[in-house]
């Protein structure tokens, strides 16, 4: 590496390795769960991250116990949902408020940050099983977001791991996701 691109470049690159490494390290599907929305965020800057498993919020970023029923949970699964009617669950994506309805934009104003990047989780037949919701206020970079498809592998292949004999009970609903 030249003396140039050293400092920054490496630091970044070692604090990817670093959360690969403990994305790989979790033993239950709880602790990935933790990690998935929170380890990242020094990395990436996000103000909030949801992480969806067929089509239900599993873990959100300094959240220790999810509230079905809270305001927030409710407009990523509404979002999450619209997304997959509108084919737009694969593959990882900046979010643009207006390709949802007017009742997730209007939630969205009021509950997240106003740039969002979906990263789907997907099986090894590239169905999508879950995601992560990431939201923050300043757009992500092109370079972020190859960093983070990167890191949409990593933790898919980790979410099987920990859940393998259960496939059918990760697949989103088509007919419960309908709006």
């Amino acid at each position: 590496m030249n003396a140039t691109a050293s400092g920054a470049v490496e630091r970044v690159f070692a604090q990817f390795l670093d959360l690969e490494r403990l994305t790989r390290a979790a033993r239950t599907t709880e602790q990935l769960a933790y990690s998935l929305v929170n380890d990242s965020q020094s990395l990436f800057g996000y103000r909030h991250a949801a992480l969806v498993i067929a089509g239900k919020v599993r873990s959100v970023t300094g959240v220790s116990v999810i509230e079905p029923n809270a305001p927030f949970v409710a407009f990523v699964e509404h979002a999450v949902g619209q997304l997959l009617k509108l084919d737009l669950i694969k593959p990882a994506r900046v979010v643009h408020m207006d390709s949802l309805s007017a009742s997730v934009r209007d939630d969205w104003n009021s509950l997240s940050a106003p740039h969002v990047f979906w990263l789907p989780l997907q099986d090894r037949k590239g169905e999508v099983f879950g995601g992560l919701w990431l939201a923050r206020d300043t757009p992500w970079s092109p370079a972020e977001q190859v960093l983070l498809a990167q890191l949409g592998d990593t933790c898919s292949h980790a979410w099987l791991a920990l859940q393998p004999g259960k496939p059918w009970r990760l697949r989103f609903n088509r007919k419960r996701q309908a709006l």
